[in-house]
């Protein structure tokens, strides 16, 4: 929307926010962490994928988008092994909205 995505807007405000140049770069990347050497965009990128295949904003067109395999070889996930968390993470989840009351 409006020509931008959450990626560059998110990067903006970074900036507009004056957060380490690192926080802004890395956002800016994390829909492409294979060109960054950065791992905060690979923790990004991952946490995207993981809040997606989750469907945590349970948004009506979700789409998973798709894993890099270098994200996870850099930060040392095995994916199939961090699945079998993944109901501790929905739980921890909704005791959190739970606990702000949304």
């Amino acid at each position: 929307m409006f020509g931008y995505d959450h990626a560059a807007a998110g990067g903006m405000l970074a900036t507009a926010w004056t957060l380490p140049g690192e926080f802004s770069a890395a956002i800016l990347a994390h829909h492409d962490p294979d060109a960054s050497s950065s791992d905060l965009a690979n923790i990004i990128h991952v946490s995207e994928v993981l809040s997606h295949a989750l469907d945590l904003g349970e948004l009506p067109n979700n789409r998973v988008p798709d894993l890099s395999e270098l994200a996870c070889a850099t930060l040392g996930l095995n994916w199939p092994d961090f699945a079998g968390h993944f109901a501790e993470v929905e739980a921890r989840y909704d005791g959190i909205r739970i606990a702000l009351g949304i």
